[in-house]
């Protein structure tokens, strides 16, 4: 399944390891699905240059009628 989608992220430190992120997409083209959308919302912690911890809440609605 392919279908274009359009969204934004948002991007904030909170301190040198910790970065907090919401982010958001939306699809209503009707190529595969009629509509669909997610929101998610979490921190992240780099635990180092090669490595982060992500912990998110991730919602999803899709609609195939």
């Amino acid at each position: 399944m392919i279908d274009l989608v359009a969204g934004v992220l948002w991007l904030t430190n909170i301190n040198l390891n910790w970065t907090f992120q919401v982010q958001a997409d939306v699809s209503s083209f009707g190529i595969e699905s009629d509509f669909s959308s997610s929101v998610a919302t979490g921190v992240q912690y780099e635990i180092s240059d090669l490595m982060t911890l992500n912990m998110k809440y991730k919602a999803t609605w899709v609609d195939f009628d």
